[in-house]
C-alpha cells in the first residue's frame, strides 16, 4: 500500500519588473538533468511560520532581494500537485503572491544544497516570450493564460485555484 505523501506547504511570489517582464528559474528534478521546468521563486514554509513571511524569506534566498527593494501585493493563486523526489512523495500546497520589483541579476542570499543542484538559470520572461515558447515547460502549465489578466491589472477577487 503506497504511503499519503507528505504534505508541503509552499509561498511562491509572481515576481514582475517595471517592464511586466516574470522572473522564472530553470529548474532540473531529477539526478540526470533530463526533465527541466520554469518555475518562480519559492519555497517550502518552516515550521510555525506565515504565508507571507515564507514568500519574503524564500524570495531574498532565491534572488538576494530584500524586502524594501520591492511590493509584495495579494495571494493570487492557490495549487496542489503530487511529485516525488528520490523515494518519497510529496504534495505541494501553494499559494502565489504578486509582487513587484526592479529588473536585476538575481544574486541567491541563501540557497540549501539541494536549491544549488537544480537550479539552472534564471531569466526574465515577457508574456509574448511565454506565449511564443513550444519547447519549455513551465509552472503552472497555463502561465501565459493566468499571467495576462494580471499584467492588465485585474487581480482576482479571491485566490484562484489554478491546476498543475
Amino acid at each position: 500500500m503506497q504511503r499519503p505523501p507528505i504534505p508541503r506547504p509552499t509561498a511562491r511570489v509572481i515576481l514582475l519588473d517595471p517592464d511586466d517582464r516574470v522572473l522564472l528559474f530553470r529548474m532540473a528534478v531529477d539526478d540526470q538533468d533530463v526533465k527541466k521546468f520554469w518555475l518562480m521563486p519559492g519555497g517550502a514554509l518552516d515550521q510555525g511560520e506565515a504565508w507571507e513571511v515564507a514568500a519574503r524569506r524564500e524570495l531574498w534566498e532565491e534572488t538576494g532581494l530584500r524586502e524594501h527593494e520591492y511590493e509584495l501585493g495579494p495571494w493570487v493563486w492557490d495549487r496542489r500537485h503530487v511529485w516525488r523526489w528520490g523515494a518519497d512523495r510529496y504534495e505541494s500546497i501553494e499559494r502565489y503572491y504578486l509582487a513587484r520589483g526592479p529588473a536585476f541579476t538575481p544574486q541567491p542570499g541563501d540557497l540549501q544544497p539541494l536549491e544549488s543542484t537544480t537550479m539552472h538559470g534564471h531569466r526574465w520572461w515577457t508574456l509574448a516570450a511565454l506565449q511564443a515558447e513550444i519547447a519549455e515547460v513551465f509552472v503552472p502549465r497555463r502561465l501565459p493564460t493566468l499571467l495576462a489578466p494580471l499584467l492588465a491589472g485585474r487581480l482576482p477577487p479571491a485566490p484562484l485555484t489554478i491546476g498543475a
